[in-house]
């Protein structure tokens, strides 16, 4: 009895211990032992996900075009002076004398009068572009060249003088038809001067963008720079004569003297700005920037020979007030 209780209690651990090494996992080493598979594998670690970095544009491109009004400047000329008395029966514009135009009357030396000047000065349009660069904390630079719309300054003036003969007393004679009148003449003598003004305006630029509100970013700025003027000018004098006794009340007449002279002249001149707007962005590179502008442009004058006299017209200073729309785009 003792010994079937024996062998059952065997075959009881033998089994248990079966049970139990087909419940682990076992392998053979390379040495002949025994492995248990069934400890826990090492964790792997993983690494964090690097955060992608936001992007910021350093550069950008701008193109822009402006409207506005302009001051009418200042307009003067000095040096030149038309008209002249007749000497020696002889007509002497500009005081230089030896035109030979005998029997001509004509006014005394006189300047072109400023307040005669006229110009088109009234609007000023611009178009350009230009490149950017992005400071960081709202600020930004950028450089620009703009091509500035034709102005001109101009004036015209025409005066007539009228001859009479002398009777024998030493009196005029007024009545034409009158017994030994003398050849009567109407002298009219025709000045015109214009100047075109126009130029190529060179800024750099410094803006400060206050903050970004639902895609509008609000901005002040100011600029220095230079414009480079580019000038033409045109002047004309001409002398008419007309037999007033043979047609009474002529005008005009056979020309007895012309000179026209034209040059052109670059300068440069100060420049400087002051801007307030705002920019849209309308996709991840491009912005709509719209504002306001006010320009100073500095005076210019330079000087032509006209009839070997030295004439010089100087315009002064333009204060300009534009509205500027244009676009930007950001470099990747």
């Amino acid at each position: 009895m003792k010994f079937h209780f024996a062998c059952v209690s065997l075959a009881a651990l033998l089994a248990a211990t079966a049970q139990s090494a087909n419940a682990a996992d076992f392998s053979v080493g390379s040495d002949g032992s025994v492995r248990d598979m069934s400890s826990p594998v090492p964790a792997v670690a993983v690494p964090a996900p690097v955060p992608v970095p936001e992007y910021r544009p350093q550069w950008y491109f701008r193109f822009d075009a402006g409207i506005g009004t302009i001051n009418k400047p200042d307009i003067s000329q000095s040096g030149y002076q038309y008209g002249g008395l007749i000497s020696g029966n002889e007509y002497t514009g500009n005081n230089t004398g030896g035109n030979g135009f005998a029997g001509l009357t004509g006014p005394e030396l006189q300047d072109l009068d400023p307040t005669q000047y006229s110009s088109d000065f009234s609007n000023l349009s611009t178009f350009g572009g230009g490149v950017g660069y992005y400071l960081g904390g709202g600020f930004r630079l950028d450089a620009t060249v703009e091509k500035r719309s034709n102005d001109q300054v101009y004036t015209g003036n025409a005066e007539d003088w009228d001859s009479y003969g002398f009777d024998g007393s030493g009196n005029y004679i007024t009545d034409l038809n009158g017994a030994g009148a003398a050849v009567d003449t109407r002298t009219t003598l025709t000045v015109s001067d214009r100047t075109d003004v126009d130029g190529t305006i060179w800024m750099a630029n410094a803006y400060y963008d206050i903050g970004t509100y639902r895609g509008f970013t609000p901005y002040v700025g100011a600029g220095i720079g230079f414009i480079w003027n580019q000038l033409s000018r045109t002047h004309s004098t001409t002398v008419q004569s007309c037999d007033n006794e043979t047609t009474p009340g002529c005008t005009g007449g056979a020309t007895v003297y012309e000179n026209e002279e034209s040059t052109e002249a670059n300068t440069i001149s100060l420049a400087a700005a002051a801007m307030a707007g705002f920019s849209y962005q309308v996709s991840d590179i491009t912005s709509v920037d719209i504002g306001y502008r006010y320009l100073y442009l500095g005076g210019t004058n330079f000087a032509m020979s006209i009839n070997d006299a030295e004439s010089r017209v100087e315009i002064g200073d333009q204060h300009v007030h534009q509205v500027r729309a244009g676009l930007r785009f950001d470099v990747n």
